[in-house]
């Protein structure tokens, strides 16, 4: 096919007159070069990461991806191994801060929530709360 042809001259020749000499639109030529297979150098990275983000219990983000694949003697970057990612479709899951979640759980938090007064200080006649402060200026809050 005359894709393949224009693919291996396009470092010699504007993709412009390659696709105007042999009657292809160009459209089309990006369209089937955005569509091939991907290299098979390109699907085992994604096979690697897949086994990666199995092993760590799919907590890992492009930065530890990144640095596990380079741990596997790969070099892979930060801004590849997140397009890795995305491809194979994997996001990270980022555990819970379970210290916050103890802290909310406490009984001096509880305690101190339970003992605040939420009622409105003034309500005004159309339901709206003001402040103490608003309430004795002559004009009210400016």
């Amino acid at each position: 096919m005359s894709y393949g042809v224009i693919d291996t001259l396009k470092k010699a020749h504007p993709v412009s007159q390659l696709c105007e000499v042999l009657d292809v639109h160009k459209s089309s030529y990006y369209y089937w070069q955005a569509h091939r297979e991907p290299p098979a150098a390109r699907i085992h990275l994604q096979v690697q990461v897949k086994a990666i983000h199995a092993e760590v219990n799919q907590t890992y983000g492009s930065r530890r991806m990144s640095d596990a694949l380079k741990e596997k003697g790969l070099e892979v970057g930060r801004y590849q191994a997140r397009c890795l990612m995305q491809e194979a479709g994997i996001v990270a899951i980022y555990p819970r801060n379970v210290i916050a979640i103890q802290q909310a759980r406490s009984p001096v938090w509880q305690t101190t929530t339970s003992t605040v007064n939420l009622t409105p200080a003034h309500p005004t006649k159309n339901g709206w709360v003001t402040s103490p402060i608003c309430g004795q200026h002559p004009a009210g809050c400016i």
